[in-house]
């Protein structure tokens, strides 16, 4: 009857294959952990940064890490999702302050030129953006009550706009016609000032004492043209 206990040489290689098995396991693991340890790092770099000093080109590199980490879960990424979005709110809060002051002092300007056209444009074009953005919002969350409304305004908004630029032409041209109106009677009022002052120098009378050995005689004639002759 054969021994059931594993021969010595039998042992060694049992123990040499889980020294092999042990050595890969604790490298993988090794590895795994120092990844999870550099990816962590990053992200908690890049959470910082976006905090700190928000930008587009750490907004696309934190999108480019949740791309390429995707496999780290939702639990794992969340905050530098989290991060991510509030550096956008920021970027954007700050895009529009700069937007609307420029535009506060384009308006001014144009004010002083009375350039109402291009105040309106701009103002129309302010107010479309802002619908755009709202009426995407309400197509994102599929909400077919906000995504009507928001057409409709667009529709009263650009119809607004039209009354007003027409209102605004008519204005225009109106002073345009009062000017004119205005060039023309001026010039008229010159035309019949002349006019008066050289009949008035035509009918003027004129008398001239005459003197000789004869005696002494008065002439009056009726301008200088007749003196002359």
């Amino acid at each position: 009857m054969k021994s059931s206990h594993p021969t010595p040489q039998a042992a060694n290689v049992v123990v040499q294959r889980l020294d092999v098995i042990n050595l890969i396991f604790h490298s993988f693991f090794i590895t795994d952990y120092q990844s999870l340890m550099n990816n962590t790092r990053i992200f908690c770099d890049l959470n910082i940064a976006l905090s700190e000093k928000p930008s587009e080109t750490l907004i696309n590199q934190a999108e480019h890490a949740l791309s390429k980490y995707k496999e780290l879960g939702d639990q794992n990424l969340s905050g530098l999702r989290s991060a991510i979005a509030s550096a956008k709110s920021q970027m954007d809060s700050l895009n529009s302050s700069v937007r609307s002051t420029l535009n506060s002092l384009k308006d001014e300007l144009d004010q002083m030129d009375n350039n109402n056209v291009a105040i309106e444009n701009r103002r129309y074009q302010t107010q479309v953006a802002e619908l755009e953005d709202k009426l995407a919002q309400a197509q994102k969350v599929h909400d077919n009550q906000a995504i009507a409304d928001m057409k409709e305004s667009l529709r009263l908004a650009q119809e607004i706009h039209d009354k007003k630029m027409s209102t605004i032409k008519a204005e225009q041209d109106a002073a345009k016609s009062e000017k004119t109106t205005a060039a023309t009677t001026t010039t008229t009022d010159s035309s019949s000032s002349s006019s008066s002052t050289s009949s008035s120098d035509s009918n003027k009378k004129i008398t001239v004492s005459l003197q000789s050995q004869a005696g002494a005689a008065e002439v009056t004639v009726n301008g200088e043209s007749d003196l002359n002759n």
